[in-house]
């Protein structure tokens, strides 16, 4: 199965977004996120060395380019926009957050660094976003500043997306109980 579609069956919602990266970028946004997501979910284990364990796996996966038929872990080593040391780094440096028990706006941070240095935009904006994210699938809603919304404008338009898609937890639940969820992203993009 590719990333897109991949994405699209994991997080419908998340999967829309990637219409509005470039053809050449859809794939990489993909992976990205369900690395992002593999380890949210790690984190989410009740036993801390479990889930350093989990993202271990993927940090040895990346930097010593064996993953083990693992298909995201082999897209990702296939990426030549990633630089694989440096995600390897990002890697060690959120096992050690999870080890220490950080908090996940700290792990968001990290990642939203990863997002910095593939897409060359803002890691710290890209993490806020991520946070923002995590938060709304709990069904938490966040505000934000007009600040906030203002440094976003120079964002990619995916990274945007996924900040108003993250603004309303009622939206995450496509096509369940937002079939036309679509239709308002794109006149959201429109805007953007």
């Amino acid at each position: 199965m590719d990333a897109i579609q991949n994405l699209r069956d994991e997080f419908p919602a998340l999967g829309l977004t990637l219409g509005f990266a470039s053809p050449a970028e859809r794939s990489l946004y993909a992976d990205l996120l369900l690395l992002w997501l593999e380890l949210n979910r790690a984190r989410s284990s009740s036993e801390t060395l479990v889930a350093a364990a989990r993202m271990t796996w993927w940090r040895d996966a990346i930097e010593n380019a064996k993953p083990e038929g693992v298909p995201l872990a082999m897209r990702l080593l296939y990426h030549k926009t990633i630089d694989q040391k440096r995600l390897a780094d990002h890697l060690t440096n959120i096992i050690g957050l999870t080890l220490n028990g950080s908090e996940d706006t700290i792990f968001h941070h990290h990642f939203g660094q990863v997002l910095g240095m593939v897409f060359n935009c803002d890691g710290d904006q890209a993490g806020l976003v991520l946070a923002r994210l995590k938060l709304s699938l709990s069904g938490q809603v966040t505000d934000q500043s007009a600040n906030q919304k203002n440094d976003l404008k120079s964002m990619p338009k995916v990274i945007q997306l996924i900040n108003w898609l993250a603004s309303d937890p009622s939206r995450l639940h496509y096509p369940e109980s937002k079939p036309l969820l679509a239709l308002h992203m794109l006149a959201k993009a429109f805007r953007l």
